[in-house]
């Protein structure tokens, strides 16, 4: 099977894209670092970066076949200067970690005991994700001056049965058109670049939209899904980019950009890539 594979990594490299093949659970660029389905992309992410120092998060990306945005948030690619690397070390010498204490717990006592620690500073501590920290409870504070704002907004514009968090938060963003993804996440209960990502939060110049309509024009819908669609408008215009798809489409652009049509790479990138995984 790694002979077929080979293979079909060799296609993929001639083709200049740049996707994740997996066989029996495997995701597979040949040799040492092979990621298994029990090795999560993050976790092979972090290998890389440890035996490769200078690798950046887009290339970690690519070759483990995930999102930038996911791997540049994990603690091993955010860079730390010496200085901040002592203050982190003597707020967790301070609040060490408690025997079977969980990273969101150990978090939550580091915030308790030192209440400006932010959540990126945490993630660092602790070992975990921005994205994880950031929405839990001790992370999420807002004046009770914002709160009394926000509640008023949620009972203008109360969440419908079965309404997602992303739904609700397009619906109140319709509503009130000057809400903030930062707010509309409070109120959702999301996270700001999940909800910063969607198509209602992302403003579009009047000549923008005029260019996006007419590439909508030439390539309808036609009954197809959102990601099939966007990856229909990508086939006929070769340069639309992930983000002016999901503008199109009304998609988030993470979910467009890990579209295998959406995810190129040059050819001599791919060979820099399929070595590092090698």
């Amino acid at each position: 099977p790694w002979a077929l594979l080979r293979t079909i990594l060799q296609g993929g490299r001639r083709s200049g894209r740049c996707r994740p093949r997996t066989t029996r659970g495997w995701t597979k660029s040949p040799g040492r670092h092979r990621s298994y389905r029990g090795r999560a992309r993050g976790a092979w992410a972090d290998a890389l970066k440890a035996a490769h120092p200078d690798l950046s998060a887009a290339d970690a990306a690519a070759i483990v076949g995930a999102v930038k945005r996911v791997i540049a948030r994990r603690a091993a690619f955010q860079t730390v200067s010496a200085q901040d690397q002592a203050r982190l070390d003597e707020i967790a010498r301070q609040t060490p970690r408690l025997p079977g204490q969980s990273k969101g717990a150990w978090a939550d006592a580091l915030k308790a005991a030192h209440p400006d620690l932010s959540a990126s500073d945490a993630a660092i501590i602790v070992g975990s994700v921005k994205h994880n920290i950031v929405k839990r409870a001790a992370f999420r504070t807002v004046s009770a001056q914002d709160q009394a704002r926000l509640d008023e907004i949620a009972r203008q514009t109360p969440r419908q049965s079965r309404q997602s968090k992303g739904a609700w938060a397009d619906a109140l963003k319709a509503a009130h058109p000057d809400l903030s993804a930062a707010d509309a996440a409070t109120i959702v209960g999301a996270l700001k670049d999940d909800i910063a990502v969607r198509a209602a939060f992302r403003t579009v110049s009047a000549q923008d939209r005029a260019r996006l309509d007419e590439i909508a024009a030439v390539t309808p819908r036609q009954g197809r899904s959102n990601a099939a669609w966007a990856d229909a408008l990508k086939a006929a215009h070769p340069d639309l980019s992930a983000a002016d798809a999901a503008t199109i489409v009304g998609a988030a652009k993470d979910e467009i950009a890990r579209r295998a049509a959406f995810r190129t790479v040059s050819a001599q990138d791919q060979a820099r890539l399929d070595e590092l995984a090698r």
